[in-house]
């Protein structure tokens, strides 16, 4: 019979651990497949800080070698993440034997900026999660996105700002990044040179 883990988690900080390793990534999976992919070793609920969730913390994970999602159990593998420089694993947890539900919602917009909108694949999580303020488990169920953004696209004032941009540096104002250009907008003297351009 195999050893049977469970998560550990370690003051101050975020990620999970199981069998003294950090988990880099959780999976939530059923027949179909992947359902949902958290792009971090915790979850977090209102901001970057991991919030408890009982039934993660409850379930009981098998070491594997390889993923295999057949056998319909909770395991843990060596991560496939490449940018962590710590060896870490990854949890996988089949959903409809958590205690939880898993919904995936597909992409959304994640944030709109004025220049660009951003757009983040997006699921439900129904379990029991602690508040950090009362202490208290409350069961509830909450909207979250996968930790990094799928696609982003400019926007129309995106374009047209890449293309002022273009226009000074075709002037000799040579920009580093658009970030620069709020920098120098606060200088008297680049604001007359601009004017000087655009009425050229």
């Amino acid at each position: 019979m195999s050893r049977i883990y469970n998560v550990k988690s370690v003051e101050y900080m975020n990620p999970y651990y199981i069998g003294n390793k950090q988990v880099q990534n959780i999976y939530f999976y059923d027949v179909s497949g992947i359902i949902a992919e958290v792009g971090i070793g915790w979850i977090s609920t209102t901001d970057s800080n991991r919030t408890p969730v009982k039934e993660i913390e409850s379930l009981p994970f098998n070491r594997a070698l390889k993923k295999d999602l057949t056998k319909q159990r909770h395991f843990f593998i060596k991560s496939t993440a490449e940018y962590h420089m710590d060896e870490g694993v990854d949890l996988y947890i089949y959903a409809p034997n958590s205690g939880m539900a898993v919904e995936p919602l597909g992409e959304e917009i994640a944030m709109t900026l004025v220049d660009r909108i951003h757009y983040g694949e997006f699921y439900n999580l129904t379990a029991t999660f602690r508040s950090r303020v009362s202490g208290e488990w409350e069961h509830k169920t909450i909207k979250l996105m996968k930790r990094t953004y799928t696609r982003s696209e400019s926007t129309t004032a995106g374009n047209k700002k890449g293309r002022f941009i273009e226009v000074l540096e075709d002037h000799g104002y040579k920009l580093d990044s658009t970030y620069k250009l709020a920098e120098r907008l606060q200088d008297d003297e680049f604001i007359n040179s601009m004017i000087e351009v655009l009425q050229s």
